[in-house]
């Protein structure tokens, strides 16, 4: 039993990533890009849920995350300092396919 519900022995439970970085009552206007929007506070540890849930130590999370993570921390100022523009494309995302992604990726233009 998880929450008063049951999940019979060998059962599937997922974690709704999409539902839940999407839920207006925690990010409030979610569709929107802001990569700002966590510089007033971080997210806490169950709100914004990129990379799984759990302690890395402990609980499922993606094996890459480290990689990804010292990725972003790499590229962070550079790609905050970059211009430029969202083409259009088609972002809606199928909901029927684990993981997704916007149907087109995400593509940048330049503004040069």
């Amino acid at each position: 039993m998880w929450r008063g519900e049951w999940v019979p022995a060998g059962g599937l439970v997922l974690l709704d990533v999409y539902g839940q970085n999407h839920d207006e009552l925690l990010w409030g206007d979610p569709y929107a890009f802001r990569p700002r929007r966590l510089l007033g506070r971080p997210a806490g540890r169950d709100e914004l849920i990129p990379q799984g849930g759990g302690d890395p130590a402990t609980g499922h999370r993606c094996p890459g995350e480290g990689l990804t993570v010292g990725v972003l921390e790499a590229l962070a100022a550079r790609l905050a300092r970059m211009e430029y523009r969202v083409p259009e494309q088609n972002l809606t995302i199928p909901l029927h396919r684990v993981p997704t992604r916007p149907r087109s990726g995400f593509l940048m233009a330049d503004v040069r």
